[in-house]
């Protein structure tokens, strides 16, 4: 469910969305009852989004501070 979100929230163009904003994106995304049994949204959208970086998913805008986030 966290990775169907993060894709979903994260565009393929253009700047990419902000590490910072991602957790509260995903959230939103999510129903009362997946948020329930889900727990730390922070914690499980920060491991998910490392997983979609190595398999290649999404990736980091180079040379951009704070660090955003495109799909490939």
């Amino acid at each position: 469910m966290l990775r169907k979100a993060i894709l979903k929230v994260v565009p393929k163009r253009g700047e990419g969305v902000e590490f910072g904003k991602l957790a509260p994106l995903v959230k939103k995304e999510l129903t009362k009852k997946q948020l329930a049994e889900l727990g730390s949204v922070s914690w499980f959208t920060t491991t998910v989004k490392l997983d979609l970086e190595v398999r290649g998913e999404i990736c980091r805008v180079d040379g951009v501070t704070p660090q955003r986030l495109l799909r490939k």
